[in-house]
């Protein structure tokens, strides 16, 4: 179960950070959008990437 924990956790992090990479790569016009505004890009980094842990 430990291993489980571990392996989900590191998998959580790297979902988030090739998540992020790939937003950093938007055009300017992407983050304009309303489903793309700072409140929404977090809450998807937390959340998708924990629905893939679960």
């Amino acid at each position: 179960n430990l291993f489980l924990s571990i392996s989900g956790a590191e998998l959580t992090k790297r979902l988030r950070v090739k998540a992020f990479a790939s937003m950093l790569k938007q055009d300017m016009e992407w983050f304009d959008k309303q489903e793309n505004h700072s409140g929404a890009i977090c809450q998807r980094l937390q959340f998708d990437a924990l629905a893939v842990q679960s």
